[in-house]
C-alpha cells in the first residue's frame, strides 16, 4: 500500500508498507481529501513528522472483510483521523468503532 507520510516543513513522501486489514474491509482509494488539519500539519511537518496525511477518502471495496454489509466492487466513502496511522482493530475505542481515538 502506498500513503503519504509529513517528512518535515511542507513536505511529504509517499512510502510504501504492509497492508494490515485486521478484518476490516480493504479498499482500493480513488480519491483523498485535503482539509483544514491537513494543511495546517503540513505547515508545521516537523511537529507532525510521520504523520499519514490524508485522511478523509473514497474508493471501491476490494474485500469486504468480516463487513457483511459490503461487497466486493461497493462504492464507498470513509473518515479516519488516527496519528498512529491505523485503526488497530482490537482496543476499547476501535471495538465501539471510535476510529478517531
Amino acid at each position: 500500500m502506498k500513503y503519504a507520510v509529513l517528512s518535515g516543513n511542507e513536505r511529504f513522501e509517499i512510502r510504501e508498507g504492509e497492508l494490515k486489514s485486521n478484518g476490516c474491509a480493504v479498499l482500493q482509494v480513488t480519491h483523498v481529501g485535503v482539509c483544514g488539519t491537513d494543511t495546517s500539519y503540513w505547515h508545521e511537518g516537523e511537529r507532525y513528522r510521520g504523520v499519514v496525511i490524508g485522511h478523509e477518502y473514497s474508493g471501491v471495496v476490494v474485500a469486504p472483510g468480516t463487513n457483511r454489509a459490503l461487497k466486493p466492487g461497493d462504492r464507498v466513502a470513509g473518515y479516519t483521523q488516527n496519528v498512529f496511522q491505523e485503526p488497530c482493530g482490537h482496543c476499547e475505542a476501535c471495538l465501539a468503532g471510535d476510529w478517531d481515538h
